[in-house]
């Protein structure tokens, strides 16, 4: 019974870690687009 409680405990981690990932690689792809419009309209 533990031993289930820990994998479900793991994957949720897991699951929550990747949208994280996934979160600050949208942030990066914002900031690396604005980056290269600020350098072209200057």
């Amino acid at each position: 019974v533990n031993n289930d409680k820990l994998e479900k405990r793991l994957s949720k981690q897991k699951s929550k870690r990747k949208e994280e990932t996934e979160e600050s690689h949208k942030e990066n792809a914002k900031k690396m687009k604005g980056e290269e419009n600020s350098e072209i309209s200057s």
